[in-house]
């Protein structure tokens, strides 16, 4: 994390797919947190998020059991036009049939 915060300082300006690369890192920590604001921080940078970096942040937050706040980038994701890969679809639908997912999201 430290060398990725360090790149601007060095005139390097982090693409989506360096993005991408820490948030699955992050979630992998069980940083999701972090994660969720290093998402929210791409659009800032010019740098707009695409179906990798939103796939990969629903699956984190699904395996680390933040159903709510994945019901919400999974909304925010098709909002944008694009689509859930099929690991996600068969992960929401698995939490769904165990009654592990709000329904009302």
């Amino acid at each position: 994390m430290e060398l990725f915060c360090s790149l601007p300082n060095k005139g390097l300006q982090p693409d989506v797919w360096t993005y991408n690369i820490m948030i699955k890192g992050l979630c992998k920590e069980r940083l999701t947190n972090e994660a969720c604001i290093l998402l929210e921080q791409i659009d800032g940078n010019c740098c707009p998020p695409n179906d990798v970096t939103y796939n990969t942040i629903i699956k984190g937050l699904l395996q680390n059991n933040e159903t709510s706040k994945a019901m919400k980038y999974l909304q925010m994701m098709v909002g944008k036009g694009f689509l859930t890969d099929a690991t996600i679809a068969a992960m929401c639908v698995d939490m769904l049939s165990a009654d592990k997912i709000e329904k009302n999201v």
